[in-house]
């Protein structure tokens, strides 16, 4: 079942944004300055002047009609379809997408106060997981999630930060989607609207100057074995919970056992060892002799999963989740398996690796509604210098000895940060 957005392909290297109800041609002016370049629109019919203008100003344009995506500017071909669950990963070329997804934030309980998760600390509804497994599926290709805005809800520019930094720092691109009464006061021309405005812009533009620490592959020296029947393609799973906990953590998918042993991992979490072939499971006992501790998950660590092709655990699997958490948490106790990030909680965080392994980027999201400061990562590489990066500006930051290799402070990160970490350069 086709989902609710279809666009073309050949926009991986297009900044989306999904066109307002309400705006017309004139309002692409607000778009100067930005980086967004991609305007997705709900259908063909009715944009003639839209398209025309979008043009002139080198801007691209999907229209959305049925269960096929008509390209109205710009070059390319092929059809990337923004699929339910299940068919996730048919019929792309240059991009993946998916038309579902939660919304970014603090789950807040009734009484206003933050919702913890079984980790402990509040419960940050992500897509972490959800991105993580598609750029693991399908490398090399454009990742696009064009989940909405809630309805009914007012939002600020600092709740859109949550949603475009949590696909970001993932590695792929949120479709924009201004929530309604924003998109009214943009247009508008009032000042807290504008304002909004050009935080999020300031935020997408950090992310695409900055794109390579973002496309960089997942690091750290644990990795999950996983795909679509082990609940990969769902929100607040076990990737999730790992990740709630600002430990650096892999997806490998079973067909990707084959290249693990080069990881260098510390430990791998076989989710199902009952989906395996017998060519993987040999797989998985290589990377153990390799020198990992290998965890193969029991018979109660199989999930059941949600029905309607949703992205999201339900209650039933939620009670599922939570003896599972208790035992994975058990296991990886508090070991260092590349970072570990104190100080910092509603953040969550992400290690990646460039790849000659000779640089590495910590990318922290702030989804809470205030800064957070006073933040120690420890990392067990020995670096040589470390960059503070932020829609603000850059600074060095100063290194020391840690417990296990290197440490650092950050004073305030208010939305988003990427820490980027330099080895020595070689003796020549």
């Amino acid at each position: 079942m086709i989902a609710e957005l279809t666009v073309a392909a050949a926009l991986a290297q297009c900044v989306p944004m999904r066109w307002p109800a309400g705006w017309a041609a004139a309002d692409l002016a607000r778009l100067e300055g930005t980086v967004f370049n991609c305007v997705v629109a709900e259908r063909a019919e009715g944009h003639k002047e839209l398209v025309e203008a979008a043009k002139a100003r080198g801007i691209l344009v999907a229209a959305v009609k049925g269960s096929a995506a008509e390209k109205t500017g710009g070059a390319g071909a092929g059809v990337v379809e923004i699929r339910q669950r299940g068919e996730l990963f048919s019929g792309a070329e240059d991009v993946l997408a998916t038309g579902q997804g939660l919304w970014p934030g603090i789950r807040v309980e009734k009484d206003g106060k933050a919702e913890a998760r079984p980790t402990g600390g509040p419960w940050v509804e992500t897509n972490t997981g959800f991105l993580r497994y598609a750029r693991a599926a399908a490398p090399g290709k454009a990742v696009w999630i064009a989940n909405r805005a809630p309805a009914g809800l007012v939002l600020d520019g600092k709740k859109h930060v949550h949603a475009l930094a949590d696909a970001a720092s993932n590695g792929g691109r949120w479709v924009v989607d201004l929530e309604a009464a924003l998109a009214k006061g943009i247009k508008e021309g009032d000042k807290r609207a504008l304002a909004d405005w050009e935080r999020i812009a300031a935020v997408a533009r950090f992310y695409e100057t900055h794109r390579r620490f973002r496309e960089w592959a997942d690091g750290g020296g644990l990795a999950l074995v996983e795909d679509e029947r082990m609940g990969a393609l769902l929100s607040g799973g076990i990737m999730d919970m790992i990740v709630a906990k600002h430990i650096p953590v892999r997806t490998v998918k079973p067909d990707q056992l084959a290249e693990a042993p080069g990881l260098g991992l510390r430990m791998i979490l076989n989710v199902d060892p009952s989906l395996l072939s017998e060519e993987q499971t040999g797989q998985v006992r290589a990377v153990a002799r390799a020198g990992a501790t290998l965890v193969n998950g029991p018979p109660g660590w199989k999930m059941t999963l949600p029905e309607g092709g949703s992205i999201v655990f339900g209650e039933e699997q939620l009670k599922q989740l939570d003896g599972i958490w208790r035992e994975v948490n058990g296991l990886i106790g508090r070991r260092n398996f590349g970072m570990r990030v104190f100080g910092a909680p509603g953040m969550l965080s992400n290690l990646k690796v460039s790849a000659d392994g000779r640089q590495a980027a910590v990318h922290l999201v702030n989804y809470t509604d205030y800064p957070v400061e006073s933040i120690t990562v420890q990392t067990t590489e020995k670096w040589a210098s470390a960059r503070l990066l932020t829609p603000r500006g850059e600074r060095a930051l100063e290194l020391y000895a840690g417990d296990e290799g290197m440490a650092f402070d950050i004073d305030r990160v208010e939305d988003v940060a990427i820490i980027v970490l330099e080895a020595a350069q070689p003796k020549r």
